[in-house]
Formats: C-alpha cells, sequence, structure tokens
C-alpha cells in the first residue's frame, strides 16, 4: 500500500517499482499493467513519469475524434463557406495539414493576409498591395513575389469556390455530405493525411499516426450514415454543420499497443490484463475506486427505495452499481499472479476506499508514504534530481 500526496506521486512510486521489478526481479513489461478508475485522469501524468524512467507503455483509453486533423478541417471548410471566405477559418483548414500548400506557402500568405488585413470577399480579388508593406512603388522583386502570392490565393480559393457553389446547390444533408467529399477529393485530403501519418510514425508517435490514420475511414463512415439516413426533406448549411459537429464529439476511437514488450495501462471497466505478475492500482480512494451509484435521472435513489417497497417494478440501480463497482475493483486485485501494489491519496477530504482499509487491517500492512519511501536512482531524470537534492 502506497499513500500518496498527489496523483504526480502515486505515479512516481509505480514507475520506481516497475523500474526496480524489471531490473532486479526479472520481470518483463509486459508482465505488469497499472489500473485506475479512469486511467485517462491519469494519463498525462503517466505519459510524463513513464517517458522519464524509459518505460514503454501502452494507455488503453478512447480518443475523441473532434480534435484530429481531418474533422477540424472539415469544420473549417464548412465555416469558411458559412462565413463568406473568413480569413480565420481558411487559414484553419490550410494548417491542418491536408491542403496542396506547403507549410512554407502557408505561412508567406498568412503573413501577406495579416499585414494588408485581407478578409473575406477580398479573397476573390488580385492581391495588388506591396509585399514589403508601405514601400512606394513596386519593384520587380515585389512584382514577381506578388504573382507568387496570386497563384497560391488561387490555389487555395479556387476549390472553395466551387464547394460554395454546390453548397447552394444542395437542397438536403446528403448533397451537403456529398460537396464536402467532394472539396477533400479535390485538396486531395487522403494522401495528405496519409503523408501527415507516415510524418508521425517516423518521429516515434505511433499511436498519433495510427489515429491520424484511421480518422479518414471515421470520416467516410459518417457521411454515408448522413447521407443514408437523411435523404428527405430540405435542409440548410447550418443544421448539417450542427449536426456534423454533434457526431464528432460523439465519437472516438481506440487504439491498439504498437509494441509487445510494454506495460499496460487501463481503466478497470475497460481492461482484462492476461495474467500479470504484478499489478498496480492508482487512486483507490474512497467514492472513486470503488466508486458510488451513478447518481442523475429523474427518481432519486429515496424515490426508487420507496417504490420498491412498494412492489412497484423500478430498477434498483444504486445496489446495482454499487454491486458493478465493487466487482471491478475485486477483479483488479485479483488479476496480478505475484505482485500486488495499491495507492491511494490521503490529505484533505481524500482518504482510502474501505476494501483498501480491510486489505490493510487483514493482512497488517503498514502503507509506504512519501516520507518513507526509499528514493532510488533507477533513471537519469531521478539521478539529476538526486545530484540537486546533494547540491543543496
Amino acid at each position: 500500500l502506497y499513500s500518496a500526496d498527489k496523483r504526480y506521486d502515486e505515479v512516481d512510486f509505480a514507475a520506481s517499482e516497475i523500474s526496480r521489478l524489471v531490473r532486479k526481479e526479472g520481470y518483463r513489461f509486459r508482465e505488469i499493467s497499472v489500473i485506475a478508475k479512469n486511467a485517462e485522469e491519469y494519463a498525462p501524468v503517466i505519459e510524463t513519469v513513464f517517458s522519464r524512467h524509459g518505460i514503454p507503455f501502452f494507455i488503453d483509453a478512447r480518443r475523441p475524434v473532434s480534435g484530429q486533423p481531418l474533422m477540424i478541417a472539415v469544420r473549417a471548410a464548412l465555416e469558411t463557406v458559412i462565413s463568406g471566405f473568413s480569413t480565420e477559418k481558411l487559414l484553419t483548414f490550410l494548417k491542418c495539414g491536408l491542403s496542396e500548400l506547403s507549410e512554407e506557402e502557408i505561412f508567406q500568405v498568412e503573413n501577406y493576409c495579416f499585414l494588408w488585413k485581407i478578409d473575406r470577399g477580398e479573397w476573390k480579388k488580385p492581391f495588388s498591395k506591396n509585399p514589403r508593406g508601405m514601400e512606394e512603388g513596386l519593384e520587380e522583386r515585389d512584382k514577381k513575389e506578388l504573382e507568387r502570392l496570386n497563384f497560391l490565393r488561387e490555389k487555395i480559393i479556387n476549390p472553395f469556390i466551387k464547394f460554395r457553389e454546390d453548397i447552394k446547390d444542395a437542397s438536403c444533408f446528403k448533397d451537403y455530405a456529398a460537396a464536402t467529399f467532394s472539396l477533400l477529393c479535390a485538396q486531395k485530403a487522403d494522401l495528405h493525411l496519409s503523408e501527415l501519418a507516415n510524418d508521425f510514425g517516423k518521429k516515434g508517435d505511433l499511436e498519433t499516426a495510427d489515429l491520424t490514420e484511421r480518422s479518414w475511414d471515421v470520416l467516410v463512415c459518417v457521411l454515408d450514415k448522413i447521407a443514408l439516413l437523411c435523404q428527405g426533406g430540405k435542409n440548410d448549411l447550418m443544421s448539417f454543420y450542427s449536426l456534423l459537429s454533434n457526431l464528432f464529439s460523439l465519437l472516438d476511437m481506440g487504439a491498439s499497443p504498437k509494441g509487445i514488450d510494454q506495460v499496460n495501462v487501463g481503466s478497470a471497466s475497460r481492461t482484462r490484463p492476461a495474467q500479470p505478475r504484478a499489478v498496480f492500482i492508482l487512486g483507490a480512494n474512497d467514492g472513486v475506486f470503488p466508486g458510488l451509484s451513478a447518481q442523475g435521472g429523474l427518481l432519486s435513489d429515496a424515490d426508487r427505495a420507496k417504490l420498491l417497497e412498494a412492489n412497484l417494478p423500478v430498477n434498483d440501480r444504486s445496489a446495482k452499481g454499487l454491486c458493478e463497482e465493487g466487482f471491478l475493483f475485486y477483479t483488479s486485485v485479483c488479476a496480478p499472479s505475484e505482485k500486488l501494489y495499491i495507492s491511494y491519496i490521503l490529505g484533505g477530504e481524500m482518504f482510502p476506499s474501505p476494501p483498501v482499509i480491510q486489505i490493510k487491517n487483514t493482512f497488517n500492512i503498514t502503507p509506504i508514504s512519501e516520507k518513507t519511501r526509499q528514493h532510488g536512482i533507477d533513471c537519469e531524470y531521478s539521478a539529476f534530481e538526486k545530484l540537486c537534492a546533494d547540491y543543496r
């Protein structure tokens, strides 16, 4: 048992113990699992601490699709037409990396627009002002630069003019979906998305690469369903934009492990570790893990109890929820074959959960705290911390 002051201490303790188990007791990373009630809450800390300790890991969590470059680009494209070619929306689309322009070309166009306040209808007119700013006359180099900027302007705006025409001719969600897909095909968004995914892969971010590439299939599936289910009736562009945005906010994707020897990190309700030798349970606090029964709804727990006493058919969510939470905790603590580590935050209004207290009393365990814990040197970061502490 480990009594921590904050989440960072919980994760740091787990990372130190994992390093020790692998280095001194012959464990493999794949034989170790980390379980929390909600792994997504611990994900940022785990990514930071485990990376510092050189621990390969996989976080089994669902990622929202709304933050994917493709979905941001689609929303920006629709917002561009809705706003009448707003420079801000156009640049948002371009910076998603799915257009025909390079980063350098996008930055040059952005600088010109910022310099001369280009916006909305001015995109349909040729750029005529000096690219160098408030200079008298146009030199030969200025004319060449202006010609190049106008070429980029046409390359940017022409597909969106065609997109706006398709939108004007559309009368239902199916037509709007087809127009959106046509714009993406004209921009060769699928090819640029693959290139973007390859860049993430070359940088070692295999998970982001996988999610980025799969986002195309998710978008096509969404547009297909809209076209199939919303064929009849007359609808406007704002309704289509709202529908698409809501769908993006509701959808998520799961990543698959990219390595063989990794520590598996997951939420108690999702992860099913395959006979791990050691398990670390994080956040075993009262009311957190095991959690309380689900709240909300028209009837309170007291109302349901009264209806049940009157022999009326009402689902007793309170008792069922508590049983499910207890079962999740039970399966988590029973998962390891050799070692079990349970950590919780102690302080303020945070206390260990009742099952943790029961384990502590049953086995007469004295919890380790930040003060009694032995801080060893197990990575470059901990060595640097030790060096800085000795210099004080």
